[in-house]
């Protein structure tokens, strides 16, 4: 996967990645999480929202850490194109999974929820 992507073939880097890991996934758990992440990291590398989306689920649900959960949450709400409402939602997504770790993201969140006219909520995640 990783020659293919310094080659300059995203497609079958993309390819060669989810079939490496579907055979690296044994009964005693997921393949390896440099495995992920290289793929992670090309799709981030080209701008490639969806793949990233993708990748960080994949990697999330395979290898579940705060940290594995605040990049992928926090690279979504920061590249695609949310209505605030579904940035709050993500937002609620990440405090409620543990993922929210910069106090930037908490003041940020709230920022949005006044905007959204939900003050309670607001002063909830300041508190936090």
């Amino acid at each position: 996967a990783d020659s293919h992507f310094k080659k300059g073939n995203q497609a079958k880097g993309f390819e060669f990645a989810r079939k490496a890991i579907e055979k690296g996934r044994t009964a005693s758990g997921p393949a390896d999480s440099s495995w992920y992440r290289v793929a992670q990291r090309e799709a981030m590398r080209a701008g490639n929202v969806a793949e990233t989306a993708q990748w960080s689920r994949l990697l999330a649900r395979d290898h579940p850490s705060v940290e594995n959960w605040h990049d992928g949450i926090a690279h979504h709400i920061n590249t695609a194109k949310l209505s605030d409402a579904a940035r709050a939602d993500m937002f609620r997504l990440m405090l409620k999974s543990g993922a929210m770790i910069n106090a930037s993201e908490y003041r940020e969140f709230a920022d949005l929820l006044i905007r959204l006219k939900q003050p309670g909520e607001a002063m909830a995640v300041l508190d936090d």
